[in-house]
């Protein structure tokens, strides 16, 4: 077999041993592209037929011998399937009884699992709808009974509409059923907005002038409340109008000091005693404590935080935004008689450092904090137009 040894080997390669018997027969192929196969298949037969030749010599040779080693083999293959055969029984066995008792038993509760727990979930979505019904139906028949809505009722209908609004944060699956959908158009769009203007006439009314802030605080306190809870964009909206309502009114005033400049520091002290209802309305926005994303917090931060405006977004308070509006206005107004000139102009260059006096001695009692400087500031610099030329 010393012929056929390269295909005894262990490692033998199909492929490698078919180039190398191309390489073998193809000497001077290097270069050229073609090949002779007619040789190397003529070798491959030979080979076969060779080995089908030695075979045939070997059996008719040792008959005998072949056939007991094939008697042999089948012997020994008997032999041991019998030794295996209880114990592959046995395996058989203990397969079926896994499958039987472990198998079948787990599948089976993997599928309960997944119907229980489907089972749970529609339980959950049906409870919470109920309660959303609930919750809606008690909005919808307090709106009917009561056309014209008080502090009281109005109280109740946003805690009825907050606990509405946390059933579907909870469950967001309660709006793919068609009676929520229903529903949150009613309850959501119609009882929502009469409440909503609701709350935003009675806060602009109760804030309306500096003896209803100082007198209605708890009222005030009520009502801002519930209008953050219902819309807290709503909520810093109406305050920044309550605001800009009072620097209106405050600003006619005290333009009205430019053509009588003498009067200007009775009526400067007459709009800071005003001014100072801004400073309650901050101190009550402050001392309501709401919840905002699971944190603590105030109405006065969230007036800022919520508030759209540009004022709101750099973190103004209601005073600030008062004083620098009123200021702005009152600088306007200033600057403008100042350069017609004539009588009301040289009037007011006359009059600056009253007016500085003026503000200085009246600012302070525009807060019950040493923080009015910055107000004072912003007063003076409307002003700033006055001050006569400095020297070189």
């Amino acid at each position: 077999m010393d012929d056929f040894s390269d295909l005894l080997t262990d490692h033998f390669d199909a492929g490698r041993f078919a180039n190398d018997l191309l390489k073998s027969t193809n000497p001077s192929a290097t270069s050229d592209l073609s090949l002779d196969l007619a040789t190397p298949v003529k070798k491959i037969s030979y080979d076969l037929s060779e080995l089908d030749s030695r075979a045939n010599a070997l059996v008719n040779k040792h008959p005998t011998v072949m056939v007991d080693q094939i008697y042999k083999e089948h012997a020994a293959d008997d032999a041991i399937r019998k030794g295996l055969a209880p114990s592959l029984r046995y395996l058989d066995i203990s397969y079926q009884r896994l499958q039987d008792e472990v198998m079948v038993p787990y599948q089976r509760a993997q599928k309960l699992q997944s119907v229980l727990s489907k089972v749970h979930q529609t339980a959950d979505i049906l409870r919470d709808a109920l309660i959303y019904i609930h919750l809606a139906t008690r909005i919808q028949q307090t709106m009917a009974a009561t056309p014209r809505l008080s502090l009281e009722t109005a109280s109740q209908l946003t805690t009825l509409f907050a606990q509405l609004q946390l059933t579907v944060q909870e469950n967001v699956n309660l709006r793919s059923l068609q009676v929520i959908k229903t529903l949150e158009l009613q309850v959501g769009r119609e009882c929502r907005k009469k409440l909503l203007d609701f709350l935003v006439a009675a806060l602009t009314k109760e804030c309306l002038n500096t003896f209803k802030i100082q007198n209605n605080r708890d009222t005030i306190k009520t009502l801002a409340f519930n209008l953050y809870t219902l819309s807290p964009q709503e909520f810093a909206a109406t305050v920044h109008k309550i605001v800009l309502s009072h620097v209106a009114a405050n600003s006619q005033i005290l333009s009205k000091t430019i053509n009588a400049v003498r009067t200007f520091p009775e009526t400067l002290d007459e709009v800071v005693k005003k001014g100072y209802a801004m400073c309650t309305l901050e101190r009550i926005l402050a001392d309501t404590a709401v919840s905002s994303n699971g944190t603590k917090s105030t109405l006065l931060v969230e007036c800022a935080v919520h508030g759209k405006t540009q004022a709101q977004q750099q973190g103004q308070t209601p005073r600030d935004i008062f004083w620098s509006k009123l200021a702005a206005n009152f600088k306007r107004d200033i600057d403008i008689s100042f350069k017609r000139g004539g009588p009301v102009g040289k009037s007011l260059q006359r009059n600056y450092q009253g007016l500085i006096e003026a503000m200085n001695k009246y600012m302070r009692g525009s807060s019950d904090r040493r923080d009015y400087q910055k107000h004072l500031d912003a007063m003076v610099k409307s002003i700033a137009i006055l001050a006569p030329p400095t020297s070189a």
